[in-house]
């Protein structure tokens, strides 16, 4: 050792590679290892050790980081099969049948789900095939020639050409009395073969196919049942179809009174799969009892909420509130035989724009409503606002017209300018909203709040109103129906001959770009003549416990849509890369 150190000392180069051959003959690794590495902070000074330290929590928040955008970029949550859903309904279930289903929320509802239709419409509200695998309309547009999907009842046989054209013939047998008999007034049906039939219709119709949403039943269980006896039928609580869902179970009380109905998943599904395995239905007397019911966990939605009952609703952080347009259109309209003021177009223009729809929809009906700034559903080709808020432009126009503002009422010649509001006693609240609105533009608003039987039999039947707030239904996405010169639902009597060229045009044509100029010249027009100022949809609310994944409609024709995208529906989810 003395002469190692010596040797050391005379040559200190030589050393270093002398300790360098010790360390590699004692390891045979030139990386530390952890028995090594523990000592290292006897040779580092507390800054180096602070610098160390630094460098490792970097090193370590770059790894999780990574990790993190890794798994964002290229994991994905999917929906997976699995799981129960429980919905609560008022009523009962009496005739799960498409002759007569519409008439009960309760048995619309399950009937969505069990059967098929040739037709359904998606979230944005168009038309799309059920069991209809492609269509073609004849040249003159009067024959809709269909062609069926490979679909299976669910006790396993064949749907054919024969059940459509079956189902059809009941529906328009005026013996069956079916709710939907008066949509098919004059057409006929035709069988090419077992998976191709023909719609013949007496004239063209642009939106034939959405009337074409009646489920279809099997003509092997209903061909030879009378119209006396089909009321009777245990097919109509254990339903045969081809949808999604088949019947499972029920349960009764001992008033015997259906208490429950449980639909499981049909496997043998023509289309996608439904991912719930199950879906039951809990009945109710009233919306207090299944209010309740959520609220004790019993449930995972309710079909109907309104104001009242909502505000009872104890655990809401736990509900997705789904809201969807209806097509009830609530508006305040114009009497423009009226010989008051409201005759003036720019009067109805400025009031027009002093209106805030989404302000007035809110203090309407809450999440209730939804502002409406047209006169079509959204799904209506063409559709777009085209009533907007400018309260400048308001304050313009009267000005222009020589309406001056001394105080808080306009005046001309010494005349006030004073409208005359009609509203049914429960629209006050949006009636209130309206008058403020108004008045705040400096025009004397003056408020009558009536029943609806006294202002059906007299401001409606009479024309005796200047303006009126009340609803009209634009049913299927076709104005035509309401705001025709001739149709009842006109309330204003706005008439112009432009207009019902437009809109009858645009529900003959099969060309929806072509529909689409129409009625976007009938909405322009409509904005510029302000017959009426629509205010807002009613919306269906949709209450449902935020583990319950998929729903995703924006408008609907009766709540039992709802269940459109059923098949969507998921509580489970795997992950997996993209």
């Amino acid at each position: 050792m003395r002469l190692l150190r010596r040797w050391r000392a005379a040559s200190p180069a030589s050393s270093k590679n002398i300790d360098q051959s010790i360390v590699l003959h004692l390891s045979k690794s030139r990386i530390p290892g952890l028995r090594q590495l523990k000592y290292a902070g006897r040779f580092l000074s507390p800054l180096e050790r602070g610098a160390l330290y630094l460098c490792l929590l970097v090193a370590l928040g770059s790894l999780i980081f990574m990790a993190v955008v890794f798994y964002k970029n290229n994991v994905e949550l999917v929906p997976s099969d699995g799981g129960r859903y429980v919905e609560g309904i008022i009523g009962n279930p009496q005739y799960i049948n498409p002759l007569y289903a519409s008439l009960n929320d309760a048995d619309a509802d399950i009937e969505r789900l069990v059967f098929s239709r040739l037709f359904t419409r998606n979230a944005k509200g168009e038309a799309i095939g059920d069991l209809a695998q492609s269509y073609e309309v004849s040249a003159d547009g009067k024959t809709y020639t269909i062609h069926l999907k490979d679909a299976l009842w669910h006790n396993g046989d064949p749907l054919t050409s024969d059940d459509v054209i079956m189902t059809f013939n009941l529906i328009q047998n005026p013996d069956y009395k079916s709710a939907l008999r008066g949509r098919f007034m004059g057409i006929t049906i035709s069988k090419l073969d077992d998976k191709t039939l023909s719609f013949t219709l007496s004239e063209a119709y642009r939106n034939f196919v959405r009337l074409l949403d009646f489920g279809i039943m099997p003509s092997a269980f209903w061909q030879a049942v009378n119209a006396q006896t089909m009321p009777l039928a245990e097919l109509n609580i254990k339903p045969i179809g081809s949808g999604p869902y088949r019947f499972k179970t029920l349960t009764k009380s001992k008033a015997g009174t259906i208490r429950s109905y449980t639909l499981e998943r049909n496997e043998s599904y023509y289309g996608s799969k439904a991912h719930l395995e199950e879906i039951t239905f809990k009945f109710f007397a009233s919306a207090e009892e299944m209010v309740a019911s959520l609220n004790n966990g019993q449930l995972n939605g309710i079909s109907y909420v309104d104001q009242a009952s909502g505000s009872t609703i104890v655990a809401k952080n736990s509900l997705e509130y789904h809201r969807s347009a209806l097509n009830d259109l609530n508006a305040v309209f114009f009497n423009l035989k009226s010989k008051n003021l409201v005759a003036d177009k720019n009067i109805r223009q400025a009031l027009a724009l002093a209106i805030d729809q989404t302000s007035i929809a809110e203090a309407a009906a809450g999440p209730w409503a939804l502002p409406a700034r047209s006169l079509t559903p959204a799904s209506t080709p063409g559709a777009k606002d085209v009533f907007q808020t400018d309260k400048t432009k308001a304050e313009q126009l009267l000005d222009q017209s020589g309406w001056s503002k001394n105080g808080s009422v306009r005046s001309k010649d010494g005349k006030e300018l004073t409208i005359n509001l009609l509203a049914p006693e429960s629209y006050k609240t949006a009636a209130e909203a309206v008058l403020k609105s108004w008045e705040g533009l400096g025009v004397k608003t003056q408020l009558t709040l009536q029943s609806v039987e006294e202002i059906e039999k007299n401001a409606l039947a009479n024309k005796n109103f200047d303006a009126l707030l009340y609803a009209v239904t634009v049913t299927g996405a076709d104005p035509f129906l309401v705001w025709r010169s001739s149709s009842e639902a006109n309330l204003s009597a706005w008439s112009r001959t432009d207009v019902d060229q437009w809109l009858t045009e645009a529900r003959l044509l099969n060309d929806s770009a072509q529909a689409a100029k129409r009625y976007e010249a009938f909405l322009a027009v409509a904005a510029d003549d302000v017959p009426l100022i629509p205010l807002y949809w009613r919306a269906y609310v949709y209450p449902q416990n935020k583990k319950i994944k998929g729903f995703a409609l924006n408008e609907l024709e009766d709540s039992a849509e709802r269940f459109s995208n059923v098949t969507d529906w998921y509580i489970n989810v795997n992950r997996r890369l993209k």
